[in-house]
């Protein structure tokens, strides 16, 4: 992002492309995403999404950038506007075949468990999240229906650090776990992973991949 000597800004998105947007109004930062202390930026990348999007677009519902965003949507298209590249999705509905006594999975983690290890590795970015509440087990202090990035996978511990970005806080009024929750501070977690399975949706994963939507060759 380029500040512009006409006072706009000049956006890059990872296909190559550019989009030069006007600085986000008061009521637009007011309503928009946070980005604590450290400017406006994250109100900017919003817009800058959100116009990708409208350009894309054919239905002509949405009017405005921040409205094409509030419509909703899956987090791996921002991800492939970022990056260009294709994204790959692992399903956690995969491993809810079997449960434990504390009603975590009980299957064989280790296809995820390669993904996750390869992805970081890589530096790849991973996102994901969860559906609307349905078969998945019911968690205190998650947010459902809602995105999430994944941050860290530890093979020591087979534990995944996930991150809410409305920032949230959380302290479980009992053991962690499926019951209680996870402790949360400005949004961050850890969940084992068969626990994190049997509630979250599905790991967008990142490739090196050009998307052929948002890649170079869809611009």
């Amino acid at each position: 992002m380029q500040l512009q000597p006409n006072g706009k800004v000049l956006v890059n998105y990872g296909n190559g492309r550019q989009v030069e947007l006007d600085p986000p109004t008061d009521a637009e930062i007011l309503i928009g995403v946070r980005s604590g202390n450290t400017g406006i930026w994250a109100n900017v990348y919003e817009t800058a999404i959100g116009a990708e999007l409208q350009r894309r677009s054919t239905s002509g519902r949405h009017v405005t950038p921040l409205g094409q965003i509030a419509g909703g949507g899956t987090p791996n298209v921002p991800m492939q506007v970022l990056t260009g590249h294709r994204s790959r999705r692992h399903g956690c509905e995969l491993y809810r075949n079997t449960v434990d006594a504390r009603g975590a999975s009980a299957d064989d983690l280790t296809p995820l468990q390669e993904d996750l290890k390869l992805a970081f590795a890589e530096g790849r970015l991973i996102v994901g999240g969860c559906g609307p509440k349905g078969k998945q087990a019911l968690v205190k202090g998650i947010y459902y229906n809602h995105s999430y990035g994944s941050l860290e996978y530890d093979e020591a511990t087979d534990t995944v650090l996930f991150w809410n970005p409305l920032g949230n806080k959380h302290t479980p009024s009992g053991p962690e776990g499926l019951e209680f929750g996870y402790t949360t501070s400005h949004g961050r977690f850890r969940v084992p992973l068969k626990e994190a399975v049997m509630w979250f949706g599905s790991f967008s994963i990142e490739t090196s991949e050009l998307s052929e939507t948002y890649g170079p060759a869809g611009t």
